[in-house]
């Protein structure tokens, strides 16, 4: 079965709550996410966050040293207000790559990773009306993972299943309504 990665939502009423990893200090600058994944492969944790609300809209990665500190942001950037980020192999390379969904650019951006934390250039794709959540996980059980957005305006659920061809690339969404105005999106397998 495929590892879902799942997204810690920290919107509180539009401010980013205070979830840290231990040791690490947040700011209210506009972070929205943070995960935690191994980025380089190098055994150690490594901090994903998407940005937003400032002039920096971007995911920032940081490369952990595994004594709870972690090196300088890199940046990537994404589309006009970065409200989520997922991690996941979309094109099964060995390699973790990034997507995120942008809440005013109505889109997910994918950033295909082309080695171990380093990245390649975005692709685009159309969302619901202000998306706010993304997962990525093996919906369809092809083996590949998959990204799932809630956008929060149009009231709907997007699935947008990986062509699995090795290019990691998605076919267009596949939308459905749901609840009025979601904002928080969680994938499991309850068996």
């Amino acid at each position: 079965m495929a590892r879902l990665n799942v997204l810690k939502p920290t919107l509180n009423r539009g401010h980013p709550a205070r979830i840290s990893p231990p040791g690490i200090k947040t700011a209210h600058d506009g972070r929205k996410f943070f995960i935690d994944v191994d980025l380089n492969k190098d055994g150690k944790v490594d901090l994903v966050s998407a940005n937003s609300g400032n002039a920096n809209q971007s995911v920032v990665y940081r490369i952990g040293s595994g004594d709870g500190t972690f090196m300088g942001a890199n940046a990537l950037t994404a589309g006009s207000s970065t409200y989520g980020v997922a991690v996941a192999d979309f094109n099964k390379d060995g390699n973790l790559d990034v997507a995120t969904v942008n809440s005013a650019s109505n889109d997910i951006s994918v950033r295909l990773a082309t080695g171990a934390a380093v990245f390649g250039s975005s692709t685009t794709y159309g969302s619901g009306a202000d998306p706010r959540a993304i997962a990525a996980g093996d919906v369809n059980g092809d083996g590949v993972a998959d990204l799932v957005t809630v956008s929060f305006a149009s009231s709907n659920i997007n699935v947008y299943l990986n062509k699995n061809d090795g290019t990691g690339t998605f076919q267009n969404a596949a939308s459905s309504p749901v609840g009025t105005s979601p904002v928080h999106l969680v994938l499991a397998d309850p068996e």
